[in-house]
């Protein structure tokens, strides 16, 4: 029997609410307005753990530079109805969005550990996600949203890296967000990433196994991989994005101020996400090298002065 489907606008409501309570989560921490990525910056810099990066020498630049590239290129084409001023575009435009804040992030944070490892690096999106995973919630590299991990949903669920053991108050993801319990829903986004990341190991090991039923305690035993982090949740949402709710988008243009609100999130999002790991490399690659990397492409795009061009004073 195949599994029920959610009704798309009942998929687009929850998406939605889980991309405005991440942005919530941003103004809670950082302040909302054109001041919050200069207080990002100002916070990662007082990191023990930024502080304490070395300059590191064995960094591909061709690689360092692609990734950056794409990075800064792919956020520039999820800002592009805002730049011209089309936001009525957004129920149009959200549905690759999606997609390109997740390779946004996923290219800014793997420069960053090209900077750090070089050729050792990661080299695929699994490994990427669980050194991501480290360095969210043991190495204690990021603020939140970033430095929030789900260590476990079964039996039961536990929250690590910045708030540890954090008890989130229940929350009803079809319930518009607020700034006062932006943070359950974004714990709630990290236990239903889990949630679906156990389903998947517990699948396979059914099938290695040749067994239709899994035991609670070995289901538990399948439940200790990596927490999971906001990327997770990021790599989630374009996966099912691609191959399993695309059709939520097909109902935007009934929501277009939900539409617009998803997209500013995502654009938000990307921004703030794009300026931690730019502040990383900047540790670790040179602030130099990152800002010659960034003037080649500001030669090629004067639009791109309104994207990555606003935030190199802040590197």
């Amino acid at each position: 029997m195949r599994p029920r489907q959610t009704p798309p606008g009942i998929s687009f409501a929850a998406y939605t609410n889980y991309i405005r309570a991440i942005g919530y989560v941003l103004d809670g921490q950082f302040g909302s307005g054109a001041t919050q990525l200069a207080t990002l910056a100002t916070a990662m810099q007082s990191r023990p753990a930024y502080q304490s990066i070395q300059r590191r020498g064995h960094a591909r630049p061709e690689r360092v530079a692609g990734l950056l590239n794409i990075a800064w290129q792919t956020e520039l084409a999820l800002n592009l109805p805002r730049l011209i001023r089309e936001e009525q575009l957004a129920s149009l435009t959200i549905h690759w969005g999606t997609i390109q804040l997740y390779y946004a992030v996923h290219c800014a944070a793997c420069a960053w550990l090209e900077a750090m490892e070089g050729p050792t690096a990661p080299d695929s999106h699994r490994a990427a996600l669980r050194a991501l995973s480290h360095h969210a919630s043991v190495a204690g590299m990021f603020p939140l949203p970033w430095g929030l991990g789900c260590r476990s949903c079964a039996p039961v669920v536990s929250f690590c890296g910045e708030i540890p053991n954090y008890q989130p108050s229940p929350v009803n993801v079809l319930a518009t967000p607020g700034p006062g319990n932006a943070l359950d829903y974004l714990c709630l986004a990290l236990k239903k990433t889990r949630e679906w990341q156990l389903g998947q190991r517990v699948d396979r090991w059914k099938r290695d196994n040749k067994r239709l039923r899994i035991s609670p305690m070995e289901r538990s035993l399948q439940d200790g991989f990596s927490p999971t982090t906001v990327f997770d949740f990021f790599w989630k949402l374009r996966l099912r994005t691609n191959y399993q709710d695309a059709e939520f988008f097909t109902v935007a243009h009934q929501y277009p101020t939900d539409a617009v609100r998803y997209h500013r999130g995502l654009c938000q999002i990307a921004a703030a996400s794009l300026l931690v790991f730019e502040k990383l490399v900047a540790a670790a690659y040179g602030r130099g090298s990152l800002a010659s990397v960034a003037k080649k492409l500001l030669d090629r795009s004067d639009t791109s002065k309104q994207t990555v061009g606003q935030r190199m004073d802040l590197w």
